[in-house]
């Protein structure tokens, strides 16, 4: 099994490096800019009241930051993965907040190359450069791409779930179905409400077999899906002895929004994120972005490689 996870990462390897080389100047004026852009925000916005609150609470570092991140639920503004990686980088010399936001920028760069290389072997390169460009221009990714907070980390861990999904229906290699289980722990561990992103994909692997006839997935995807929920239960242990289950499914600092208030206020959420990406108000100009959006997904480029997810050899690592 280690040899089979040591070829896929070097295949793994591989497949990235030739993705950059083949895009090596989009890439590196995006992954310079962006990364200077990360950095720069970093050492000069100051923490916000959920940072500090971790920083408080959750990671002040060494073997009790340790402690206190995976037992120490007392609200949700532990994000126990994330927080776990932030004690980590406590030990790198540099100031504080450098290594509290350190994995959050971390993320947000590997997230935006990794859905670059997920884009491109969907559709092509133009596409690709579109999607993330769009991708790190959303609202709430920007904003989050360099506070301490999880949801930089939940987005790449989603980002390595999804391939590895198709991948493994691609061609049945198992040590995708275990970076699938893996990553989805993992997101589980960083935010609760990873469920959200998880329960799709496990209606998708569990009807797929169905659809196919192809009933030999069966076996290895109820281990997976079983190992993940059991995986999950086991690192939320410490949580649920120290602090009570209810400190995750019914704590005092997350009310549930109902339906109504969602979808009153999804329009003015689109809107918001337009003004913050041009400084322009005005729903035609987001009608159209969204209707020009949609529209270049249906437009097979003279790069394009494949348009559907489990055509055979468009995702070849």
């Amino acid at each position: 099994m280690f040899s089979i996870v040591i070829n896929y990462v070097f295949q793994l390897y591989k497949s990235l490096k030739n993705t950059y080389s083949n895009h090596s100047l989009f890439l590196n004026l995006f992954i310079s800019t962006y990364t200077f852009l990360l950095f720069y925000l970093t050492f000069s916005v100051p923490l916000s009241y959920d940072e500090i609150t971790t920083l408080s609470f959750f990671v002040p570092g060494g073997l009790k930051g340790i402690y206190l991140s995976i037992t120490f639920y007392p609200a949700p503004n532990n994000h126990v993965f994330y927080s776990l990686l932030a004690n980590i980088a406590q030990v790198i010399p540099s100031s504080t907040e450098f290594s509290l936001r350190l994995p959050s920028v971390i993320s947000s760069i590997l997230s935006c190359f990794i859905l670059f290389h997920i884009s491109i072997k969907f559709f092509n390169k133009n596409i690709a450069k579109m999607l993330t460009l769009l991708f790190i221009s959303l609202h709430g990714i920007f904003v989050y791409s360099f506070l301490a907070r999880g949801y930089s980390l939940y987005c790449l861990l989603y980002l390595m779930s999804f391939y590895s999904t198709i991948r493994y229906l691609h061609n049945r290699e198992s040590v995708y179905l275990i970076l699938f289980s893996i990553s989805s722990v993992l997101g589980f561990y960083t935010i609760p409400s990873y469920l959200y992103a998880f329960f799709p994909q496990a209606i998708f692997l569990i009807l797929f077999p169905i659809h196919t006839k192809r009933f030999q997935f069966y076996k290895p995807l109820t281990i997976s899906l079983s190992t993940v929920g059991l995986s999950t239960i086991l690192l939320y242990t410490p949580i649920i002895w120290r602090m009570g289950i209810s400190a995750l499914i019914s704590n005092r600092f997350v009310k549930p929004k109902g339906k109504e208030y969602v979808f009153n206020n999804l329009i003015e959420h689109f809107e918001s994120t337009l003004n913050f990406i041009t400084a322009i108000n005005g729903h035609l100009v987001l009608y159209a972005i969204v209707i020009l959006s949609c529209l270049s997904l249906f437009i097979k480029g003279s790069n394009s490689n494949c348009m559907l997810p489990l055509k055979p050899n468009c995702l070849e690592v």
